[in-house]
């Protein structure tokens, strides 16, 4: 299929009550945004609409994360499986942000991915904000929308926690 040849990102975005699947793609050095829809409408249909999604990709299903999975260990896996679906550039700079910030303040705190919520969250942004530079002179003024945006991929990708 033409979608698996291309290296491209998807998110699944709602227009006119209908699901569509909006895959982001380089072509010719320049970044395009293809949308497809789904024929499904909203109502009920998320989890099948997520699916074709990930058929487009070429991805697995998303699996239960094993509960005592460390936050590091997960953020080191997402880094792997984001780096062949993101240019270099891209992942380089997720890289730098997670062995610089995320990885040495959740791995000295040994938490489980299953354990972080948004209090642990927030402390974490909480003392970024505060102390984040490594000079530490101030803190870090992007560092909230760093985490929630790289927060919300992991937890999406295929070690997501298993909800009860």
């Amino acid at each position: 299929m033409l979608w698996e040849a291309l290296l491209m990102t998807a998110s699944l975005r709602v227009k006119n009550d209908k699901y569509y699947v909006v895959l982001t793609h380089t072509t010719d050095g320049k970044k395009n945004q293809t949308w497809v829809s789904t024929g499904l409408s909203v109502t009920g249909n998320e989890g099948k609409a997520r699916q074709i999604m990930l058929d487009m990709l070429g991805e697995k299903p998303e699996q239960a994360a094993p509960p005592d999975m460390l936050f590091g260990d997960a953020v080191r896996r997402w880094l792997e499986d984001v780096r062949r679906r993101v240019d270099e550039v891209t992942y380089q700079g997720y890289e730098v942000q997670a062995r610089a910030h995320i990885l040495p303040y959740f791995d000295d705190l040994q938490i489980r991915l299953c354990d972080v919520d948004g209090e642990a969250l927030q402390t974490y942004i909480n003392v970024k904000a505060k102390f984040g530079r490594s000079d530490g002179h101030g803190g870090l003024s992007a560092v909230s929308s760093c985490v929630s945006t790289r927060t919300c991929s992991i937890r999406r990708s295929n070690w997501r926690r298993e909800t009860v």
